[in-house]
């Protein structure tokens, strides 16, 4: 990248504000711009593009294949010998199975259906069992009430969105880039609008919105809610205040009550102060990111009026990466969060970016439950009902406690 026409200080400011959990490249702290990840391999969704599988009954325990299969497993029971098959594609799903009924020996054959548990009701994406917090949140529970209102427009403000990707394409608002800038970059057109080119904007979108019971991948907090991709953040995942300032604006201007921000710096200039009121008062509910240093809260975290989230493990502990203090908004579980990355894929990762989003998508719930609150409300019913972590009541380490997405929206029920 090319870059012309910047002084030593701006080159300075561009870089001041980074991503609040970044590439999977391991698990590191960096000061400033407070990058962590944590990696434990790429997983790709089978759900949708998995080849489809048979169960055949025969009469004798003898290997089973028909043109277009394979027998996978099988067992005995009874006098009868169940195969499993994996057919080659499903396109040809219909001419195997009328091979196999054909075939001697074959008393059945049947496409291999899906089946649930009855009495927990959990959703049937194939990765859910890894995804720790919809579980201790009882999320399944939660959506009795809702799973979130398809008109209500979560602004991702971030890398961007991969809008393609299969469990999150049927609800991305494309936005637009606010890091292409053509007086800067040579040889480089805006193709792509709000194409996540890192992997960050992704992995947020789907703990706020992902698909659910789909099955394939995972769940989102507020499966049915709408999500806006806004590019503020390059493949490096960093940008300026400016960018940021004006990806939120956009967000806002263009019909997104909430933003999510997974993002921030350690300082805080005055333009930056003024933006923030002005968004907290436009009515959007602003939800950020406190950072990864185990230090006080970045900015806009720290803004007056904006929802900061701390991130959890899964055993409830405050991470010790996360940042904090009594001016703290939740906490969220923030380690080791499974979500969609780009290109039909899912990743533990782990931030302070992580936990922001689950909050983001807790908040869309509470206000598809109350469509008539405020944002203020909003952020207000989230602070009251958490869950004391530490000291009663508001604390240095967990703020106002750990979210409690049951209680938010206990009396809204229909």
């Amino acid at each position: 990248m090319k870059l012309r026409h910047l002084s030593p200080a701006a080159l300075a400011l561009m870089f001041a504000l980074s991503a609040c959990g970044a590439h999977p490249t391991g698990v590191t702290a960096v000061k400033r711009g407070a990058v962590l990840a944590e990696s434990k391999g790429v997983l790709q969704a089978k759900g949708v593009a998995g080849p489809p599988e048979i169960v055949a009954a025969t009469e004798a325990d003898k290997p089973l294949s028909v043109k277009g299969s394979h027998e996978i497993d099988k067992f005995s029971f009874k006098g009868t010998t169940y195969h499993l098959l994996s057919v080659d594609s499903a396109g040809i799903l219909g001419n195997v199975l009328g091979s196999l009924r054909a075939t001697a020996g074959v008393r059945m054959a049947d496409a291999n259906a899906m089946t649930y548990a009855l009495d927990a009701e959990l959703p049937n994406d194939e990765f859910y069992p890894m995804q720790y917090g919809l579980a201790q949140k009882n999320v399944a529970e939660a959506w009795k009430i809702t799973m979130g209102d398809p008109n209500l427009i979560v602004g991702v403000v971030d890398t961007g969105i991969d809008y393609n990707h299969p469990d999150l394409k049927d609800k991305v608002i494309k936005g637009t880039d606010f890091t292409f800038r053509p007086g800067w970059i040579f040889h480089r057109k805006d193709v792509n609008g709000p194409m996540d080119d890192n992997q960050h904007g992704t992995h947020c979108a789907g703990i706020i919105g992902a698909t659910a019971n789909n099955e394939t991948g995972i769940a989102g907090v507020a499966p049915n809610v709408k999500l806006m991709a806004v590019k503020s953040l390059d493949a490096a995942g960093r940008g300026t205040e400016y960018d940021v300032m004006k990806g939120v604006a956009y967000a806002v201007t263009n019909g997104a009550k909430i933003v999510s921000l997974s993002l921030g710096g350690t300082g805080t200039t005055s333009v930056e102060r003024k933006f923030y009121e002005a968004a907290v008062q436009s009515g959007c509910l602003v939800v950020a990111a406190a950072g990864n240093n185990g230090d006080a809260l970045g900015f806009p975290a720290s803004y007056p009026g904006v929802l900061s989230v701390g991130a959890s493990d899964s055993g409830g502990a405050l991470a010790k990466f996360s940042n904090h203090d009594a001016s703290m908004g939740v906490t969220a579980p923030g380690v080791g969060i499974l979500s969609t990355v780009p290109g039909n894929s899912y990743e533990k990762m782990s931030g302070t970016s992580m936990a922001a989003p689950f909050v983001a998508g807790v908040a869309a719930l509470v206000w598809s439950a109350h469509p008539d609150w405020t944002a203020q409300e909003v952020m207000d019913r989230i602070e009251s009902t958490a869950d004391d972590k530490g000291a009663p009541g508001i604390d240095a380490q967990f703020g106002h406690g750990e979210v409690n997405l049951l209680a938010a929206l206990q009396d809204s029920r229909r």
